[in-house]
């Protein structure tokens, strides 16, 4: 649903509830007064995908994130965080709390391990704060033959607006051919069928990434999964 949101972004016409009405009639009829924790992030892309009205949901997410947010993060991994505070972006919630989260806890780091590193940057960039273009090169250079793994990095120089051709990993490759070159049909990220039991559950993220790789470049715009 991530996906779809971000290719309905990026103005693709698509209408998924003839073929997921049961997960859409479950969304439509929905109480976000029930919503609590990670299940924000999860609603958030449901509702864009499926076209439906978020105003209920803002007023409750905006509620989440003064009274609740900064109590919860410790439950929060860096997986997380970012689809719970990418709606504030877009509904423009202003929060001290939601701010000094994100410039106390939430910095991107090492620590927080190499997919982390992506996750965190990309809600930086989301939330606006400055581009750091040695922590760019720092990210270029750590990627790893791992598709999700690039592909993540891939989309934190979308978010950047950068031309990731122009980075390197440590071996000399720019991102886009070192995921090419580590392309691995059995993940199927050109097919993506039902019958496909090898699935890798990140396959999401390589699409997602790619989609905002391709707006980036097309039209010179910084375009953060996320948004």
């Amino acid at each position: 649903y991530l996906v779809v949101a971000e290719l309905k972004q990026n103005k693709y016409t698509i209408d998924i509830k003839s073929e997921n009405s049961a997960i859409y009639n479950y969304i439509k009829n929905y109480d976000v007064n029930t919503l609590t924790g990670v299940d924000f992030g999860k609603y958030y892309y449901y509702a864009k995908a499926f076209d439906l009205d978020l105003t209920a949901y803002k007023a409750r997410y905006a509620e989440f994130v003064n009274n609740s947010l900064e109590s919860e993060y410790t439950s929060y991994s860096e997986y997380s965080i970012p689809f719970e505070i990418a709606p504030a972006k877009n509904f423009n919630v202003q929060s001290y709390k939601l701010t000094n989260l994100i410039n106390t806890t939430y910095v991107p780091s090492i620590e927080y391990g190499y997919d982390g590193m992506n996750w965190l940057y990309q809600v930086n960039t989301l939330l606006g704060k400055k581009i750091d273009e040695e922590y760019l090169t720092t990210l270029s250079k750590a990627t790893h033959d791992n598709p999700t793994s690039i592909a993540l990095s891939i989309a934190s120089f979308a978010a950047s607006n950068k031309n990731v051709r122009q980075y390197k990993n440590a071996d000399g490759k720019n991102l886009l051919d070192l995921l090419l070159e580590s392309y691995d049909s059995n993940l199927g990220l050109i097919k993506y069928a039902a019958s496909d039991t090898g699935i890798n559950y990140s396959t999401n993220q390589i699409y997602a990434s790619l989609i905002a790789y391709k707006y980036q470049r097309d039209t010179k715009t910084a375009v953060n999964i996320f948004r």
